[in-house]
Protein backbone atom coordinates (compact mmCIF):
# COMPACT_ATOMS: atom_id res chain seq x y z
CA UNK A 1 0.00 0.00 0.00
CA UNK A 2 1.10 3.44 -0.79
CA UNK A 3 1.10 6.79 1.16
CA UNK A 4 -1.96 7.77 -0.77
CA UNK A 5 -3.41 4.06 -0.58
CA UNK A 6 -2.97 4.70 2.92
CA UNK A 7 -4.94 7.31 3.58
CA UNK A 8 -7.98 6.77 1.80
CA UNK A 9 -8.23 3.11 3.27
CA UNK A 10 -7.92 5.30 6.55
CA UNK A 11 -10.34 7.99 5.84
CA UNK A 12 -13.03 5.22 5.19
CA UNK A 13 -11.89 3.06 8.31
CA UNK A 14 -11.35 5.50 11.16
CA UNK A 15 -15.02 6.02 11.53
CA UNK A 16 -15.47 2.36 12.13
CA UNK A 17 -15.15 0.90 15.07
CA UNK A 18 -12.16 -0.86 14.31
CA UNK A 19 -10.40 2.47 12.98
CA UNK A 20 -7.93 2.97 15.92
CA UNK A 21 -6.90 -0.72 15.24
CA UNK A 22 -6.44 -0.10 11.39
CA UNK A 23 -4.34 3.13 12.59
CA UNK A 24 -2.05 1.73 14.67
CA UNK A 25 -1.45 -1.35 12.07
CA UNK A 26 -0.64 1.25 9.28
CA UNK A 27 1.59 4.08 11.51
CA UNK A 28 3.65 1.63 13.36
CA UNK A 29 4.24 -1.19 11.03
CA UNK A 30 3.83 -3.87 13.58
CA UNK A 31 2.37 -7.40 12.56
CA UNK A 32 -0.77 -8.52 13.23
CA UNK A 33 0.06 -10.75 15.63
CA UNK A 34 1.73 -8.26 17.54
CA UNK A 35 -1.05 -5.32 18.00
CA UNK A 36 -3.73 -7.61 18.53
CA UNK A 37 -1.52 -9.02 21.33
CA UNK A 38 -1.35 -5.45 22.61
CA UNK A 39 -2.64 -4.60 26.39
CA UNK A 40 -3.63 -1.53 28.20
CA UNK A 41 -0.40 -1.89 29.93
CA UNK A 42 1.86 -2.07 26.91
CA UNK A 43 0.68 1.54 26.54
CA UNK A 44 3.19 4.67 27.83
CA UNK A 45 0.61 7.29 27.85
CA UNK A 46 3.64 9.90 28.46
CA UNK A 47 5.95 8.82 25.59
CA UNK A 48 3.03 7.75 23.67
CA UNK A 49 4.37 4.35 22.84
CA UNK A 50 4.07 0.55 22.88
CA UNK A 51 6.02 -1.93 24.20
CA UNK A 52 6.12 -5.17 22.10
CA UNK A 53 6.17 -8.39 24.17
CA UNK A 54 3.98 -10.91 23.15
CA UNK A 55 2.20 -12.12 20.19
CA UNK A 56 -1.34 -13.88 19.53
CA UNK A 57 -0.83 -17.01 17.80
CA UNK A 58 -3.17 -19.88 16.71
CA UNK A 59 -2.66 -23.38 18.38
CA UNK A 60 -5.37 -25.50 19.52
CA UNK A 61 -6.95 -21.83 20.14
CA UNK A 62 -5.67 -18.56 20.28
CA UNK A 63 -3.15 -17.51 22.98
CA UNK A 64 -0.83 -15.14 24.02
CA UNK A 65 3.05 -16.26 23.69
CA UNK A 66 6.13 -14.52 24.10
CA UNK A 67 7.58 -12.84 21.07
CA UNK A 68 9.72 -15.61 19.24
CA UNK A 69 13.08 -13.46 19.48
CA UNK A 70 14.37 -11.56 22.47
CA UNK A 71 15.06 -8.77 19.27
CA UNK A 72 11.45 -8.53 18.58
CA UNK A 73 10.56 -6.85 21.90
CA UNK A 74 10.64 -3.20 21.40
CA UNK A 75 9.44 -0.33 22.49
CA UNK A 76 7.36 1.22 19.18
CA UNK A 77 6.52 5.36 19.08
CA UNK A 78 2.94 6.32 18.21
CA UNK A 79 1.80 8.67 16.20
CA UNK A 80 0.70 11.86 18.44
CA UNK A 81 -3.10 11.49 16.80
CA UNK A 82 -3.08 8.09 17.09
CA UNK A 83 -2.11 8.05 20.55
CA UNK A 84 -4.93 9.89 21.13
CA UNK A 85 -7.31 7.87 19.28
CA UNK A 86 -6.27 5.27 21.71
CA UNK A 87 -6.86 7.12 25.06
CA UNK A 88 -10.21 8.51 24.04
CA UNK A 89 -11.17 4.07 23.21
CA UNK A 90 -9.34 3.34 26.63
CA UNK A 91 -11.29 5.74 28.65
CA UNK A 92 -14.72 5.24 27.10
CA UNK A 93 -13.72 0.95 27.29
Amino acid sequence: MNPDQARRFLWHALPTKHGTSFALALTTGLRPSEYLALLWPDVNWQEETVMVTRTLEKGRGWRFAPTKRSGSRRQVKLESWVATRLRHQYIWE
